[in-house]
């Protein structure tokens, strides 16, 4: 009987809170087991999780504990208020990303790694980018003042164009497709398209080396096969000139159609006299009473002005006159003609 009275106590001791209405007890334990755990005032209410100590709060599936499905909550969303940051070692699929969740894994995950020879271009609304295979070398160019380094223009189209002056600047035109086409250059005046208004210059090029017949605007014009280049108006440039106050080896590139003067008595060695020279000229001028002495290439010859042809490699002594001037022109290979001269030119002999 003693012993019914005992046992109807401890359960009156443990069954107390539950019969005033508290939460039920849990029996202490190192590592409880739970089948279904109900946080609330009345078991359907959410209530709050506090963990002590530090603990940490671990969840997974017992039949599959490489999965954890958190969620939905009683608006019918998924969400996981995180507020620092979330460490994955696995893949994370199925999500949406961006303020309008317009990007998707799938299309994350089509961003695979490019070579280095692609940039990613994008694919429209819905698709993602895609590696596309780029022109040229080094940084990407921006719409508004890009620096291009050699580029390859197709059809270009621009409103202007400015060339540094001190990188001595050049425009080349290359006919490369080997066509024979001829290639040109067009500037318009008052031209509200391509080949309309006042056409100022047209200056054509020729293509594969041939002969091609041009203009610029009226005031120049050229042949083609015959190489005839017509001026409407005033031609004006500097004459060549350089002075020489000791014997003198000429050229074409320096004295060709100038005036070589003479300060001193001394040699003027002429270019050789080929079929590609003739009509080239020079004027020897002698400043004082110097007298110069024209010394042929090897093998020329000279014709004085009267037509009197002397022997080839014999030198042509000129007036030594002050202010002599003698204008010789490559009329023949090997042949040096007095075209015009102040004094007489004569026979100097062997040269010395």
């Amino acid at each position: 009987m003693i012993k019914k009275y005992i046992l109807a106590i401890l359960l009156l001791a443990f069954s107390a809170p539950a019969l005033a209405g508290g939460p039920p007890a849990i029996p202490p334990s190192d590592n409880p087991v739970i089948d279904t755990l109900t946080v609330g005032e009345d078991g359907t209410t959410a209530g709050d999780v506090t963990m002590m100590h530090g603990g940490t709060w671990t969840m997974y599936d017992a039949d599959n504990d490489t999965s954890v499905v958190i969620g939905p909550v009683t608006d019918g969303t998924t969400t996981l208020p995180i507020t620092g940051s979330i460490d994955v070692s696995g893949t994370v699929s199925g999500a949406t990303y961006g303020s309008d969740g317009s990007i998707t894994d799938a299309e994350l995950l089509g961003i695979d790694d490019g070579a280095t020879t692609e940039i990613p271009v994008g694919g429209g609304a819905g698709s993602s980018m895609v590696w596309t295979t780029a022109t040229g070398t080094g940084a990407p160019v921006r719409a508004n003042s890009p620096v291009l380094i050699a580029p390859s223009l197709g059809d270009a189209t621009a409103t202007s164009i400015t060339i540094d002056p001190s990188a001595i600047p050049a425009i080349e035109l290359t006919d490369s497709d080997t066509t024979d086409e001829d290639t040109g250059i067009r500037f318009y005046g008052n031209a509200t398209a391509t080949g309309t208004g006042v056409e100022v210059y047209d200056w054509a090029i020729a293509a594969q080396g041939a002969a091609t017949a041009g203009t610029m605007g009226d005031v120049i014009t050229w042949t083609g096969a015959t190489k005839i280049l017509s001026v409407s108006g005033t031609l004006q440039s500097k004459v060549i000139f350089h002075s020489y106050s000791a014997d003198q080896t000429l050229t074409y590139a320096v004295d060709g159609g100038g005036i070589a003067q003479f300060t001193v008595a001394g040699e003027a060695t002429m270019w050789d006299a080929t079929a590609a020279t003739v009509g080239q000229f020079v004027t020897l001028w002698a400043r004082d009473a110097e007298k110069i002495e024209v010394v042929p290439a090897s093998g020329d010859h000279f014709v004085l002005f009267n037509g009197t042809a002397l022997t080839a490699d014999y030198e042509l002594d000129c007036s030594a006159v002050a202010g002599n001037k003698v204008t010789l022109l490559c009329t023949a290979e090997n042949t040096w003609s007095v075209f015009s001269e102040t004094g007489a030119s004569t026979d100097g002999g062997v040269a010395d």
